[in-house]
Formats: C-alpha cells, structure tokens, sequence
C-alpha cells in the first residue's frame, strides 16, 4: 500500500427484496455504503464480497449492485 492509497475501501451496495425484484424488478431499490479498512482486508475482492454481506446481514434481500467509490 502506498502512501496515495487511502486506508480503507468504500463500496455503494445496492439491495432489493426478494419479493420487489421478482415482482416488479428494483422499485424498492436500498442503496448503503459500507467502509472496510484496508489493514483488515487488503485484497479489494474480498472487501468487495464482505460489503455485499455485511449490508444484506443488516438490511435483508439480495445485492444487486455493488459499485466501489474512488
């Protein structure tokens, strides 16, 4: 990690209801931001996975979009 690299990864997660996405696709859409520290979890793909289940542990439903923030 270099000095330039900020010390941990953000993720925009976005989740729907099990019932909304199948009736109605992503009307009820949630979106949540979740900040991992980098120290914890260096590699981005396994931050990118714990975002998506952290907010789905929290909120319920399933992630439909899981976008990083620069």
């Amino acid at each position: 990690m270099s000095l330039l690299d900020p010390p941990f990864w953000s993720f925009d997660v976005q989740t729907v209801d099990h019932d909304d996405l199948k009736e109605t696709g992503y009307t009820k859409a949630r979106w949540s931001r979740v900040t991992i520290d980098r120290l914890q979890v260096p590699d981005w793909r396994h931050a990118y996975a714990d975002a998506a289940c952290m907010v789905v542990a929290i909120h319920g439903g399933m992630p439909t979009r899981v976008l990083p923030r620069y």
